[in-house]
């Protein structure tokens, strides 16, 4: 609940001008950002592989899909360069001017740890 706690303001201020349906798809957006660092950054740090078999299984599912892929190589890349690639919502560093493209040998390097590159 405490990596929720800040945004419980927004509810009332999101239903004040939204609209209920609009406050729930509000709340559903600004849920993701909190509950991906802490239940799926972790398992980002790890090759692929490991981190399919030590997640538990809707984390492991979910660290299949092309989604979670794609935040995983995102990530990696905001180690490389520490002044891009901060979201784990993928699209958000291209909204905030800080989205890095990899490059070959960043890929390469990636596909050296045991990371997804596809």
């Amino acid at each position: 609940m405490t990596i929720l706690a800040p945004l419980l303001p927004a509810i009332p201020l999101a239903q004040l001008t939204l609209g209920a349906w609009g406050a729930l798809g509000a709340c559903l957006a600004l849920t993701l950002p909190p509950l991906f660092s802490h239940f799926v950054h972790p398992y980002l740090h790890m090759r692929h592989e490991d981190a399919v078999n030590a997640a538990p299984p809707v984390t492991a599912w979910l660290l299949q899909r092309w989604y979670f892929r794609a935040m995983a190589r995102n990530h990696y890349m905001h180690h490389r360069y520490v002044a891009s690639n901060f979201n784990l919502v993928l699209g958000g560093d291209l909204l905030r001017g800080k989205y890095r493209v990899s490059s070959p040998a960043d890929i390469a390097e990636m596909q050296r740890l045991g990371l997804c590159t596809d």
